[in-house]
């Protein structure tokens, strides 16, 4: 995998946007986009709060965006993405954090 690639999306899941659905919502959506994947990668996967092998969400490397949520505004939450050029290996995780 292109650790630089890897390195891009994590700084890009740092940036996140945040957006609540109203000025003093308790709950908070996470979206964060993706860039443009290198040819050789086929597929993205994320999960939120741990790693777990049968928890994976995978997605097509020519997707644009993920939004997940609603999360509690006031709870920390970690968020893990993994990239694959055949969807059976898997990258180690890009890691982005909210610490409200």
């Amino acid at each position: 995998m292109k650790l630089t690639h890897l390195r891009r999306v994590v700084l890009l899941m740092a940036v996140m946007i945040f957006a609540a659905s109203a000025a003093f919502a308790m709950d908070v959506m996470f979206t964060w986009n993706l860039p443009t994947a290198p040819a050789d990668v086929q597929y993205y996967r994320y999960q939120v709060d741990g790693e777990a092998d049968d928890n994976w969400t995978v997605i097509d490397a020519d997707t644009e965006s993920v939004e997940v949520g609603p999360f509690p505004i006031d709870e920390s939450h970690t968020f893990y993405l993994q990239q694959s050029f055949d969807g059976d290996l898997w990258s180690e995780s890009a890691v982005g954090e909210y610490v409200p």
